[in-house]
């Protein structure tokens, strides 16, 4: 393969191949020399994976290869890169030779790339008169976003990697980084087409109005979209992005100023000379000029004009290195193979050879080989034996009674003595293959107790999101893992089984915020609750959780926010405070506008996809209170029948599919609302068998009939009750209005129910 790898091929070569040529009239791009063989599959990359490659782009850590085959512009039937399925135009394909590079292995990571650093969405968005005009329809929606740099996002006690706080950028700091230092530095801004024409950052803005707005400046972020073709290909000196960053630096230049005036008026040496050194010393300005001036207002020497000189050289220092560093990015070599067009029949099994790959050096098989120097045992061996220990559940974990919906089960806690449950975590995760811990959600949470309870609880650090991170995790010795692992790994066995039992979590990867089992297993460190009040704590938890879910506090900044809440969570449950932190989030809840409100759930607004979290979250609700089945009212769908295989458990469409005229079952708008979360419940499988072909006027008047005789069971599920008005169903419209009230009257009594159950468990 060495003979096919393309020396000084840089992100900047491959942009300026996948972008072309604008023609006469600056609506198509012509001459693409890369491009899509139509055999590719979709976009599939998410934001979060997106982010995760920037930031390891950005630290320079290699990305992987990127396989091209040079062959003539017919060789294959080709697309442009970062759409769907769309074939081009062969007079747009090709160089002057009339050859392209066909990308055959790296698309969703260049696709990421060419999006990020040239305005994609931006240019499509505003092309108007061409016959050719992709529409925006055809992008896919993880790729409908422009992003940006966060100059000085919050995080506590590190570092910032852009020198924000005295305006000094030093980029040898992202050569000391790993991707996951620097996600908070990363942002993007979802783009819908119509809905946020007025704001600030949608394609349709006038880069003035961008220019005026105080409201970039205020949020520290600058857009890298116009990096590749404003900056580096059209080489303009003063873009937005210079704007932006200057703009920053000149709000910062005030607090700067107005820090040297305190540390003069208050004798503050040595902060004084800090600044000093850091901002005006460069620009031969002495200590004493600088001290006299803003204490005495002495313009001895037109020293005012002299710093302001300083400080504005200074800036555009900062601006002028921060551009430099990212054009260097772009400048730096790629691992680019280029397979001339008579290796086509080798392309499958070069391709297949550089997939397969090695092993990737995982953190905790570091950890393991670390622990062996102290432990008689492998350590995976010994957090194996751990978690086939069965876990005993208090019965004051389990939801007895919730009279919103009358979900009452001490005949379940009864089969068991009414005492204590058992909790069997291989019957909850398949955790083991072959002796190897398998599931990397479960190695990740325990490598992050594990430094937690060694850096924190042990030697009293100050818990920071960098106790999260692979550095400190890696700074662990033999000592600190032996020491913390069975704590650890318990912990976290609580942590699960506690989700498991009071918040219908069926397995692991139920969890969407991974991170949210850390502050509850923390809880747990000590053991279960072993006081009167144990209830009560156990009632917080569950209320944070619904809370931080269905509100979106988790939705950004996971990290920071999941710190903050391990000590916010335990001094509340501990009564060492208020329990603000959380309950001024409680309005939020089914509330928060583009991820849990009325709106968006209900598909009024279907142009932002819900999230899986939301989607998860409604389901582990209703299987959190044990509701009764629709079809047999004495069999309960509870998580840990569910997890036991004791019973089949599907998620049933309310108002059927199957149910709807063909006409409306084609419908894109109608098939938004019946796939809605809203529009669906958790029953058993048999029963879902039996009623998910039948009609909205079949199924449910049976039901209804159940729920006068047998009480609670739509109740149980969220489902309004007076659904049997909504079922004589005569024409078109009158289904459509069905199902729009239908998703508007669950929804608030989903909200209702949860609301009233929150201020129970508070």
């Amino acid at each position: 393969m060495k003979e096919y790898l393309k020396e000084g091929y840089s992100l900047e070569n491959i942009l300026e191949k996948i972008v072309g040529e604008k023609n006469d009239s600056a609506i198509l791009n012509n001459n693409l020399e890369a491009v899509l063989p139509n055999f590719q599959r979709e976009y599939k990359w998410d934001q979060k994976q997106q982010k995760k490659l920037l930031a390891s782009f950005l630290v320079n850590i290699p990305i992987g290869s990127f396989l091209f085959l040079k062959g003539r512009k017919d060789t294959f039937s080709a697309k442009e890169i970062g759409y769907r399925q769309l074939a081009i135009d062969s007079e747009r394909i090709g160089n002057d030779h009339n050859e392209c590079l066909y990308l055959l292995d790296g698309q969703q990571r260049l696709t990421a790339l060419y999006t990020m650093f040239f305005d994609f969405i931006g240019y499509h968005i505003n092309l108007k008169n061409s016959k050719s005009y992709i529409t925006y329809e055809s992008v896919p929606k993880s790729l409908r976003n422009r992003w940006f740099l966060n100059l000085n996002p919050d995080i506590d006690g590190e570092k910032n990697v852009f020198g924000y706080e005295y305006l000094k950028f030093d980029e040898t700091i992202f050569e000391e980084k790993e991707p996951e230092d620097i996600l908070d530095y990363i942002v993007y801004k979802n783009i819908v087409l119509s809905k946020e024409k007025g704001e600030w950052y949608h394609p349709s803005s006038e880069e003035k109005k961008f220019d005026d707005l105080n409201f970039h400046s205020g949020n520290l972020i600058i857009p890298i979209y116009y990096l590749y073709e404003k900056i580096i290909k059209e080489q303009e000196p003063n873009t937005l992005m210079h704007k932006m960053i200057r703009k920053v630096g000149e709000a910062r230049k005030e607090v700067i100023i107005d820090e040297i005036i305190r540390c003069c008026r208050e004798d503050d040496e040595e902060k004084l000379e800090e600044i000093y050194i850091k901002v005006l010393k460069p620009y031969d300005i002495e200590i004493e000029e600088v001290r006299e001036f803003y204490l005495n207002s002495k313009n001895e020497n037109k020293i005012e004009d002299r710093i302001r000189d300083a400080f504005s050289l200074h800036i555009n220092n900062w601006v002028k290195d921060i551009i430099s560093f990212l054009k260097a990015r772009l400048r730096n070599d790629l691992s680019a193979f280029i397979l001339p067009e008579k290796e086509i029949g080798r392309a499958i099994t070069i391709f297949e050879n550089m997939n397969r790959g090695g092993v990737e050096l995982d953190t905790y098989d570091l950890i393991v080989a670390k622990a062996a120097r102290k432990l008689d045992e492998s350590l995976t061996k010994l957090i194996e034996d751990r978690i086939n220990l069965k876990v005993q559940i208090p019965k004051e974990i389990i939801k007895i009674d919730k009279s919103n919906i009358s979900s009452k089960i001490e005949d379940k806690v009864n089969i068991y003595n009414d005492s204590k449950l058992e909790f069997n975590f291989n019957n909850f995760e398949k955790v083991y293959d072959h002796s190897e811990l398998n599931n990397s959600r479960i190695k990740k949470q325990f490598l992050n107790l594990l430094s937690i309870f060694n850096y924190v609880d042990k030697k009293k650090e100050l818990l920071k999101t960098e106790h999260l991170r692979r550095k400190k995790k890696l700074s662990l010795n033999a000592s600190d893992i032996s020491l913390n692992y069975e704590e650890a790994i318990d912990s976290l066995i609580k942590g699960y089984s506690f989700m498991h039992y009071r918040l219908g979590i069926t397995k692991v990867t139920d969890v969407n915020y991974r991170l949210m089992v850390l502050p509850i297993s923390y809880c747990f460190r000590n053991g279960w609750f072993e006081s009167d009040k144990a209830k009560e704590k156990y009632d917080k938890i569950e209320y944070w959780y619904w809370v931080s879910l269905f509100s979106g506090r988790y939705a950004n900044r996971q990290s920071q926010r999941c710190v903050s809440d391990i000590i916010e969570l335990e001094n509340w449950i501990q009564g060492k405070s208020d329990g603000s932190f959380i309950i001024d989030f409680e309005e939020k809840v089914f509330n928060f506008e583009g991820y849990s409100d009325e709106s968006l759930l209900t598909r009024k607004d279907n142009k932002i996809d819900i999230s899986t979290a939301i989607i998860d979250g409604i389901n582990q609700y209703i299987i959190s209170n044990s509701p009764k089945d629709l079809y047999k009212p004495d069999q309960r769908i509870s998580a840990w029948d569910i997890a036991n295989k004791e019973i089949e458990k599907e998620n049933h469409h309310i108002i059927p599919k199957k149910s709807l005229p063909e006409t409306l079952r084609e419908d894109s708008d109608i098939k938004e609302k019946i796939e809605s979360p809203l529009n669906k419940t958790p029953i058993l499988g048999n029963t879902n068998n039996k009623i998910s072909n039948s009609k909205l006027e079949e199924y449910i008047k049976p039901i209804v009939e159940n729920e006068n005789a047998e009480g609670h069971i739509l109740r149980g599920h969220c489902i309004p009750g007076y659904i049997n008005n909504l079922i004589d169903v005569d024409n078109l419209d009158d289904y459509e209005n069905v199902i729009d009230t239908l998703l508007e009257e669950r929804f608030k009594d989903l909200r209702k129910g949860v609301i009233s159950e929150l201020k129970e468990l508070r």
